[in-house]
């Protein structure tokens, strides 16, 4: 979806998405007590949030101007460690080398098929060792991709990122 549309639901609502982290975010300070976490897609920041409130050092990236600036006000009010950066995952991939965890988190569907590959494979290739990858994604099987336009872009068939 383009940023200004995301600019726009983001303005009318704090938390289209809700305020609670993803259930397999919530898992990654079991695992690890902290360290760097960096969210693709962050959205209003709910996962970057929860990892920063958590003891991570956040990199929360969105495509959403409006939705990076209700992070910055969470930044401030709750005095926590998340640099916000403006990237249209179209046209740049994030470096994701110094990452102890990365966040993927109902992305990669705006992504084309052939991007989404990419941006899996770089983290394939380029995480650190040890560094816990929480990637939810949309996959052939479901509602939205019996919309038209889906066709084109990146849903995994069911099970496929195990692989």
């Amino acid at each position: 979806m383009p940023s200004d549309q995301y600019n726009n639901i983001f303005s009318k609502e704090k938390s289209p998405f809700g305020d609670k982290p993803s259930g397999f975010v919530s898992k990654i300070p079991e695992i690890l007590k902290n360290g760097n976490a960096i969210d693709i897609g962050a959205g209003q920041g709910r996962n970057s949030i929860y990892l920063a409130r958590n003891g991570f050092k956040v990199a929360a990236i969105d495509n959403s101007e409006t939705a990076l600036e209700l992070i910055k006000k969470s930044v401030l009010e709750e005095n926590l460690s998340i640099d916000t950066n403006l990237v249209d995952l179209s046209k740049e991939l994030p470096d994701t080398q110094t990452y102890d965890a990365v966040v993927i988190s109902f992305v990669l569907h705006h992504l084309s098929k052939e991007r989404g590959l990419e941006l899996i494979g770089q983290l394939q290739e380029n995480s650190k060792s040890g560094c816990i990858h929480v990637i939810s994604t949309f996959t052939s099987e479901g509602d939205f991709y019996k919309l038209p336009q889906s066709k084109s872009k990146f849903y995994l068939e069911p099970k496929e990122l195990k692989e």
